[in-house]
């Protein structure tokens, strides 16, 4: 018996997902190739990214800069609250706060699966260390 198959939305209906959370893409010839780990794990550390900027708005009261390691190759991100709210790739100065975390947890904050508290605590301890509020 093949598996159910959705399609992903978010991807603009260029990939598939199916019942066990396997992902394929389509390829030029029309087929659908399974993706690779280094691929979902690409595309779930951009969803995370991408969720992160549709935020910052909110990060106004923050007033500091937060250091984000969610474990990708290009190293930690920055968010830079100090001023109007951005997220930048370096940043001058000692951040405030270091926040380790996986991009899975970030998408389920956003999408309400997850409860923060345990998210921040879950696999590493501690995943967020504060120097401005020691």
């Amino acid at each position: 018996m093949a598996p159910a198959v959705t399609i992903d939305r978010a991807l603009n209906g260029n990939s598939i997902q199916t019942a066990d959370d396997s992902h394929y893409s389509k390829a030029t010839d029309r087929k659908y190739v399974k993706k690779t780990p280094q691929e979902k794990a690409k595309i779930t550390y951009q969803r995370a990214v991408d969720i992160i900027k549709e935020k910052l708005p909110k990060m106004i009261p923050l007033k500091a800069l937060l250091k984000i390691d969610l474990g990708g190759d290009d190293g930690p991100l920055y968010l830079d609250a100090r001023g109007e709210p951005k997220l930048v790739a370096a940043a001058e100065g000692e951040p405030d706060c270091q926040l380790k975390i996986k991009p899975e947890y970030v998408i389920q904050f956003a999408e309400g699966k997850l409860e923060p508290r345990y998210g921040l605590f879950k696999g590493t301890v501690p995943a967020l260390r504060c120097s401005k509020y020691d």
